[in-house]
Formats: C-alpha cells, sequence, structure tokens
C-alpha cells in the first residue's frame, strides 16, 4: 500500500495556474502545437486536483472546545487536564464518553476539548499488518 501525501491543493492550484499564464503567454505565435497540448493536459489535471481533494477536516477530526459546544452521546477523543496533586496542569489525549449531560471521567480530570473518533481502518489497510 503505498502512503498518501496531503498538499495544499489550493497553493498546487495556483503554481499550476502561474505556470499555465506563462504557457499561454508564448502560444500566441503561430504553429505551438506542443504548448496547446500542455496547457490542455493542465487543465485536466487542474480539474482532476479540485475533484480529488479532500478537506483537512474530512482526514483529520477537529477539536471543539468542550465549554462551548457538546457532543451528541458517545466515544470521542478528548484533551484531558488533570487536577490531581501529584500531575496539576498536564495536558494529555485519550478517549472517554460523553453520556448525553456530562463527560465518563474521574474526579481528578477536566475534559478541555473533544474531537470525532478516527474512521476504523479499511479492509485493504488491515492486511498490511503483520500478525
Amino acid at each position: 500500500m503505498s502512503k498518501k501525501k496531503i498538499v495544499d491543493a489550493d497553493a498546487l492550484l495556483a503554481y499550476i495556474t502561474d505556470w499555465k499564464g506563462n504557457l499561454e503567454k508564448h502560444s500566441t505565435y503561430d504553429g505551438h502545437e506542443r504548448v496547446e497540448s500542455a496547457i490542455e493536459t493542465l487543465n485536466c489535471l487542474m480539474g482532476h486536483i479540485e475533484d480529488e481533494a479532500a478537506y483537512m477536516d474530512e482526514i483529520l477530526p477537529q477539536w471543539t472546545n468542550a465549554d462551548k459546544e457538546p457532543p451528541k452521546k458517545g466515544l470521542y477523543n478528548v484533551t484531558i487536564v488533570t487536577n490531581d496533586r501529584y500531575h496539576a496542569g498536564e495536558k494529555y489525549a485519550t478517549v472517554r464518553e460523553w453520556m448525553g449531560n456530562r463527560w465518563l471521567i474521574t474526579q481528578d480530570e477536566t475534559v478541555t476539548h473533544w474531537a470525532p473518533m478516527l474512521k476504523p481502518a479499511e479492509e485493504e489497510q488491515l492486511d498490511d499488518i503483520p500478525f
């Protein structure tokens, strides 16, 4: 399985648009079929980037302030701040359950932010795990 790279689609499209503009300047002369072909290829590439570009919030869950917006019932990734005397103020990420009106946490924990759980691995991704 190949690794997927995250790219800034807007920056890539701006770069290709500039490149295409330079090609178009040079295509005003007769006999530049290669330039016209390159411009057509760039147009196809730009369309493909627009169609396939994923937005970060579709890939990675976004953190929400727990004080401002409670989630629906269920399990969530959360940021916890500890309140106990040994580790006061320490932050860590973990999974906790929202019961509909409160978090299922210990008395020494405070949830500051929550995010949806990541989607489970797909079948072909699981095939790559050596067991």
